[in-house]
């Protein structure tokens, strides 16, 4: 009977454990995810692939998710401070 408790115990624990570090990682993958869109973007337009327009809507439409889906401030912070590393510094005028 104990090893049951034990075992049903450990269950429970893993269960809230893992629903906190859902949480966590949602945060990391779309930061992962808007960093990586916005360096690609950044890096492309600099390289002339793409043109002022379609780089500020890429950014502007990137930004807008932002809102809605990190809620971590670091990494709203970081994010919104891509543009301010020094191979970025062309893409400044892509920030919204």
């Amino acid at each position: 009977m104990k090893r049951i408790r034990f075992l049903l115990f450990s269950f429970y624990i893993f269960g809230i454990t893992n629903s906190v570090s859902a949480k966590l990682d949602e945060n990391s993958y779309w930061y992962g995810y808007a960093k990586g869109y916005l360096s690609s973007t950044c890096y492309n337009y600099q390289k002339g692939f793409l043109s002022y327009s379609r780089a500020k809507k890429s950014f502007e439409n990137i930004f807008s998710l932002v809102d809605d889906l990190i809620s971590d401030l670091e990494y709203r912070n970081s994010l919104f401070s891509i543009a301010d590393s020094p191979q970025n510094k062309k893409c400044q005028q892509l920030m919204p």
